[in-house]
């Protein structure tokens, strides 16, 4: 790499979020947790037998069986970044005529995120990132509520439907979150698309990828009479799984 092309990944970019905020934490009874499935833990999923994951609710741990679900979590982000090369943050300590760089790794700024629900979720049915928290429809609805909402627009559908849908089967104590990995599927989605998601803005075409044991599904957002449901794309090659490919880097 020259020093030209190098120094052209050192862009400053903008509005891109790192804080963790409400919507990241889990209560019993959430319809799902999420987390960030970037570099590091792609790494360190990659060389270790620990199967754990960190969030804004503390740590998650998987029980159970996890290799099916762990090769195709590897798979998924490898096809990503097939695609979509890492934007890392790095705290560079030196850097050679070469453009070898030697530093510590603060941040991926462009990772997948990943979603959990319970199998029996189904994307044909509902979008991603709703509560559904039953225990919230047992007084008047709370507009507090709305900070750990995925996006305002979500708040009154969390509402009507939380005795719909089930919470997340999954064990919540002293800031630690365990759950069977037979009783889960994941739902990983991109930086991009969440941000769209969670905008509203160019909904049609957004993708999802869906993980259940060694089975992997990706649907399409497509508009249906004004509302928006996920298709399930025809295979993973024919999709446009994560978006058109873009360039990564390096900035400080």
């Amino acid at each position: 790499m020259n020093m030209k092309k190098l120094l052209s990944y050192l862009t400053i970019l903008v509005s891109l979020a790192t804080g963790l905020t409400a919507h990241d934490s889990f209560t019993q009874g959430d319809a799902y947790l999420t987390f960030k499935f970037d570099h590091a833990s792609f790494t360190s999923l990659s060389k270790n037998s620990n199967f754990s994951f960190k969030g804004g609710f503390g740590k998650l741990n998987f029980k159970g069986d996890t290799k099916a679900l762990r090769k195709q979590m590897l798979n998924t982000y490898s096809r990503y970044r097939s695609i979509h090369n890492p934007i890392l943050e790095i705290k560079v300590k030196s850097l050679t005529d070469t453009g070898v760089i030697t530093g510590n790794l603060i941040a991926d700024r462009n990772p997948l995120y990943c979603f959990v629900y319970n199998k029996n979720y189904l994307l044909e049915n509902r979008l991603i990132g709703f509560k559904y928290n039953e225990a919230w429809t047992l007084k008047k609805a709370a507009p507090e509520h709305k900070r750990f909402l995925l996006a305002d627009w979500m708040y009154a559908d969390n509402y009507k439907y939380a005795k719909q849908v089930q919470g997340l089967k999954a064990t919540a104590e002293n800031r630690s979150v365990s759950i069977n990995t037979e009783d889960i599927c994941l739902i990983l989605i991109s930086q991009d698309h969440l941000t769209r998601f969670k905008r509203r803005e160019n909904m049609e075409g957004i993708t999802v990828t869906r993980i259940e044991n060694n089975l992997t599904t990706v649907y399409e957002l497509e508009s249906s009479f004004g509302e928006y449901l996920f298709k399930k794309a025809p295979n993973i090659e024919e999709s446009s799984e994560f978006g058109k490919a873009t360039e990564g880097g390096i900035f400080k």
